[in-house]
């Protein structure tokens, strides 16, 4: 049992050793990691699989991989790309910034409040790709916009997609879903009065500030009262659907109502400024309402095509194409949803807002040319992750380590 757990511990600890000793590039790790995982799923004896079996495993996660979750990377950059080229993005970086001219408090907005938002009604990658696309617009580095998204959102997933983690769960053992709803919440409870705290932290490091925390208590104590309290209210009283759509609505609001109430910041570290020069140009060919159109219909189509608003949802659902992959025994069903899964309506938001600021056909092809090659390596970096965890765990390789983890702590 040790030594098969050792061996399916293999790709795992080749990443660690890829990236932390080795600096590889992610995709090329990943890719690396899949190769070993498939090689001992054909060779050890514990995890044997043919070559069909492990060969469309891979295949699987690399489908699952690819639609929706890259679909959305590529459609949220597609968008910020556009609004970049238009200079769209100027004059919804002065938008925020007539808010607040404080970085720690626009990321805490975008991330926490917006972020949750996003995870609430759509799920699958949004809450990370298009508030950390923002940033970058806002002038945020890149790899901390993704990290600092990626750490807002480790709450509100339970509840995302209106609840479906949560939802499905108790629906497979046979549990009435509000008998999970309110333990769900309560156990993130904790965890949500700590990230919010961590958000100023890391993005004081980012700004190389001396001392994040100046001026901010009071907002991080309403960004964590805010959403923790109607959370576990309508957790623990109403149903895990509402949980993360009330919570981070009243987060959001409250967020921004007691952002206009701030004193701005004199911190040269922390003040953000926008190009009011490119603004006043871009300005007199579209206006406001074109620049942020691609953002508010990407709410309205996600909004209006989610389970909240039922029979949108089913009918979208007709356009589906359900299949297994996977040649093996217990194989999963992939279900494509064609229309109306996230990737597909940030696309249309994002096409949409492109002709409304006066983008040419040609030029738009051009900058979904230029997005894909742009995030190709971080695509591939995906498919190989999604593709490698399907392996394992049709193997038995995430089994067998679960069990000698099991047996280790009991």
């Amino acid at each position: 049992m040790g030594l098969e757990f050792i061996l399916a511990l293999l790709p795992i600890i080749w990443l660690f050793i890829a990236f932390l000793v080795l600096k590889m590039p992610g995709y090329i790790g990943c890719l690396i990691a899949l190769g070993i995982s498939i090689v001992e799923s054909l060779l050890i004896p514990s995890f044997s699989l043919s070559v069909a079996q492990s060969l469309t495993a891979a295949l699987e996660g690399a489908i699952s991989a690819i639609w929706p979750i890259c679909l959305i990377i590529l459609a949220a950059m597609f968008t910020y790309n556009v609004c970049v080229k238009t200079g769209a993005m100027e004059m919804i970086k002065r938008l925020l910034t007539s808010v607040t001219n404080d970085k720690r408090v626009l990321v805490m907005i975008l991330t926490w409040g917006f972020g949750g938002f996003m995870e609430a009604i759509a799920g699958f990658g949004t809450p990370v790709a298009i508030p950390a696309a923002m940033m970058v617009g806002l002038g945020f580095d890149p790899i901390f916009s993704a990290v600092v998204c990626l750490v807002a959102n480790s709450i509100a997933p339970p509840f995302g997609s209106v609840a479906i983690p949560t939802t499905s769960t108790a629906n497979a053992v046979g549990l009435d879903p509000a008998l999970l709803s309110g333990p769900a919440i309560n156990m993130l409870i904790i965890p949500a009065i700590i990230v919010p705290f961590i958000i100023i932290w890391m993005t004081g490091k980012s700004c190389g500030g001396k001392n994040p925390f100046k001026g901010m208590i009071p907002f991080t104590i309403v960004a964590v009262v805010s959403y923790i309290v109607p959370a576990a209210l309508v957790g623990n009283f109403v149903g895990a659907e509402f949980v993360d759509l009330i919570g981070c609505v009243i987060c959001l609001i409250a967020l921004v109502v007691f952002a206009k109430k701030m004193k701005p910041t004199d911190d040269p570290a922390y003040m953000i400024t926008a190009d009011t020069d490119n603004e006043k140009a871009v300005e007199a060919k579209f206006g406001m309402g074109a620049a942020v159109l691609p953002y508010i219909l990407m709410l309205v189509f996600l909004l209006g095509t989610s389970k909240l608003v039922a029979p949108v949802n089913s009918f979208l659902a007709q356009f589906t194409t359900k299949f297994s992959v996977y040649a093996g025994e217990g194989a999963s069903t992939i279900s494509l949803s064609w229309i109306g899964n996230a990737g597909t309506l940030i696309l249309f938001a994002g096409i949409i807002g492109g002709f409304a600021q006066h983008m040419g056909v040609g030029e738009m092809i051009s900058t979904l040319g230029q997005t894909l090659k742009n995030m190709w390596k971080a695509m591939v970096t995906v498919i190989a992750i999604i593709a490698l965890a399907k392996v394992m765990g049709y193997s038995g390789m995430t089994t067998s380590i679960a069990e000698m983890l099991a047996a280790l702590t009991g």
